[in-house]
């Protein structure tokens, strides 16, 4: 199977894979599923289009078992973990390469709570997106109501999400402190709550809204501190899922749009939204206000110790300038008083 001893006959060889893909899907086993993923990556390693074509239907059915084996679970989360934890390394690093975790990533994992941790995440995720396409369940009322039972795959853990907060407000969690060592300040917050949800968006714009915001008035954005005894959180908050849904497009489309991004943590959004993407731009500039770096005082932004030092801090836009001019230009973008698309990093 992991090197055929005759590369003539491919036909025969890709016949015992399918075969074999039969018996797997009538009986998902964890050895089986082993089996599968090892020659997909042995084939890999190999030259030649025979083990190329093997390695692609031997990854197409481990990909296959890992699905029938989630389906299997239906909506019991708990009966999932419970057979991820009685699975062995082997078992878990075959089912990981199936759902397409890139050899070098399971590479770095040392403890087996490792890969646990990791399929179990995948797997719920995997069950979440079944529950919100409706398959296996009833009507739309039904659906929701077994999603809220659900860590929604951008969720926090539940020991973290912030107490008796609303059902309806949604939270993007972007860092947390110690309770006593806050370094922004409420007059930086002030300020940054002024501009956060950005300048309404031009007719041409709006015309290209996602059809689930169903037009209306554009999203109202605040950052909050949120105490939770030993700890502050410091969150973008909403009052409503389309208010963070259509604020997390415009960032990505209008306001920085261009940019590359990254996804933060969240509370109450629902799966169907896709997670809280925010800006290249966005992170640093909050990086800078969220450390202390970057404060509104006086009635002006201004950097606080932190060297002002000239650089290039936006590739593709040519001249090199002070950081502080970096800063505030990204702040007049956030607020809609300079709109451009940022530039491509690699031009001059």
């Amino acid at each position: 199977m992991l090197a055929p001893k005759n590369p003539t006959q491919p036909k025969g060889l890709l016949s015992l894979v399918a075969k074999r893909a039969q018996c797997c899907l009538r009986e998902p086993r964890g050895s089986v599923l082993r089996r599968y993923a090892t020659a997909a990556t042995a084939a890999r390693c190999n030259s030649g289009e025979l083990y190329r074509c093997i390695a692609k239907k031997a990854l197409t059915v481990a990909k296959a078992l890992t699905i029938k084996m989630v389906t299997a679970y239906g909506s019991d989360v708990e009966a999932m973990k419970s057979s991820v934890r009685a699975m062995s390394v082997r078992d878990l690093k075959a089912a990981l390469l199936a759902e397409g975790m890139p050899p070098q990533t399971l590479a770095t994992f040392v403890e087996k709570k490792e890969f646990q941790d990791r399929l179990i995440s995948k797997w719920q995720q995997n069950m979440i997106n079944d529950m919100a396409c409706g398959r296996g369940l009833g009507g739309p009322e039904e659906i929701r109501e077994q999603l809220k039972t659900f860590q929604k795959p951008s969720d926090v853990p539940a020991s973290e999400r912030i107490p008796d907060l609303p059902d309806d407000v949604v939270l993007g969690i972007y860092c947390a402190y110690p309770a006593c060592e806050v370094p922004i300040s409420a007059a930086t917050l002030e300020a940054l709550n002024a501009i956060v949800s950005g300048a309404p968006s031009p007719p041409e714009v709006r015309a290209r809204w996602p059809a689930s915001a169903g037009g209306g008035a554009d999203p109202v954005a605040g950052l909050r501190l949120f105490d939770k005894g030993d700890e502050k959180v410091l969150a973008f908050a909403f009052s409503s899922p389309r208010d963070a849904m259509l604020w997390v497009w415009k960032v990505n489309y209008q306001i920085f749009a261009g940019e590359g991004a990254l996804l933060i943590h969240t509370q109450n959004l629902p799966p169907e939204y896709h997670g809280f993407r925010i800006t290249t731009t966005l992170h640093y500039i909050m990086n800078y206000i969220s450390g202390g770096k970057l404060v509104f005082a006086d009635g002006a932004w201004r950097l606080d110790g932190l060297e002002d030092k000239v650089g290039r801090y936006e590739p593709g836009r040519g001249a090199h300038e002070p950081l502080s001019q970096w800063c505030l230009r990204s702040l007049d973008r956030l607020a809609g008083r300079v709109t451009y698309t940022t530039p491509e990093p690699n031009v001059p």
